[in-house]
């Protein structure tokens, strides 16, 4: 039987055929199936000989397939990605920057745990933090599943631990303090934010037409998010969440402007580095008055919601219902932060 059969390389396979004067290696079964076993090898052998000896070998055949290539891959999963805006933005520059100058010009069916591995290596010499070098291997390992109908075996991946970073938040004295240098036309929107726990893209794409004043009791649903991509129908969890609407956020809801949306700014909708310039520099005055800590917009409202709560004694399951978070993780994080409720527990008095 013509041909040759090598392991180039531990658990990866080559037929190698001499014909008509040229040599030709092949590394994948005719369906595109990388050549991971010596027995598939041989069956690709007994099948390339069939075709010579029966005059219907043609080598361009083997052409590889660019729907593998690993940049149309990710340019692939980048287009059906159903993530929000803002985590839209990070994996497109995590693919550019990261995954496709490594990875290009592979076959996304041949990557395997060593290379994977060799990435990780690579990640940490680069100099990334922790967190960061978790953010990209998650997606990596994102981008291999979303394709693993197509993949032979998704490779496993090694386990990445990081230290959570502590988290910074404002008491209601604080926030109160933070309101007081916040404009008057931008507080329905900071009010909203700062009763309901959301995140900032959720109360940007808030439209009138999910806010249900009249019904009883009145409720709105957070379904659609705004941000640097624009009007989104869907948060970051994927899943609407309906709120009822309390007397500390009715007011805000009422109609100011002609818009589909609730909160706008001359009749258009709040952009994300508007919010955070509106906040930092309340947040600076109050810094330069009271001594409230600088803190960003996402921690001064959304995670000091979650500990506020917490320690006024709500359940973690209720804070976790109300913040749309879909696993309880996030969540259980505000517990460390449920200082008021500790000390007693310490002091051995009781609240």
């Amino acid at each position: 039987m013509k041909g040759r059969i090598t392991e180039y390389r531990p658990g990866r396979w080559r037929v190698t055929f001499y014909w008509k004067g040229k040599r030709y290696d092949f590394y994948k079964y005719t369906d595109g199936t990388p050549l991971i076993h010596e027995r598939l090898a041989e069956r690709l052998r007994e099948h390339i000989n069939y075709l010579i000896d029966n005059h219907r070998f043609d080598p361009s055949a083997w052409k590889p397939d660019r729907s593998f290539k690993f940049e149309k891959a990710v340019e692939t999963w980048i287009e059906l990605s159903n993530c929000s805006p803002d985590w839209l933005l990070r994996r497109e520059g995590i693919a550019k920057r990261l995954l496709i100058p490594f990875f290009g010009g592979q076959d996304i069916r041949e990557i395997r745990r060593i290379q994977i591995d060799e990435f990780l290596a690579y990640l940490k010499k680069s100099g990334y933090s922790d967190k960061y070098i978790y953010n990209v291997m998650g997606e990596l390992k994102a981008l291999l599943n979303f394709h693993k109908d197509s993949i032979p075996k998704v490779p496993s991946f090694p386990k990445i631990s990081f230290q959570e970073p502590p988290i910074r938040w404002l008491n209601f004295e604080q926030q109160e303090k933070v309101f007081e240098f916040i404009p008057k036309e931008h507080l329905p929107i900071f009010t909203f934010m700062r009763y309901t726990g959301c995140r900032p893209n959720e109360a940007m794409g808030l439209l009138r037409e999910n806010v249900f004043l009249k019904a009883n009791p009145p409720y709105l649903v957070l379904a659609t998010v705004y941000g640097y991509s624009g009007l989104r129908s869907n948060t970051k969890t994927r899943i609407s969440k309906p709120l009822p609407i309390i007397p500390e956020i009715e007011w805000t809801l009422k109609p100011r402007e002609v818009s589909r949306f609730v909160f706008t700014k001359k009749g258009e909708p709040y952009r994300p580095r508007m919010l955070q310039r509106i906040w930092n520099e309340a947040n600076r005055k109050a810094h330069e008055k009271y001594g409230v800590p600088i803190i960003n917009l996402y921690n001064g409202l959304k995670h000091s919601f979650g500990c506020q709560r917490l320690n006024a004694g709500f359940s973690l399951e209720a804070i976790k219902t109300i913040m749309g978070h879909t696993s309880g993780r996030t969540t259980e994080r505000y517990a460390k932060y449920a200082l008021e409720k500790l000390a007693p527990v310490m002091s051995l008095t009781r609240s």
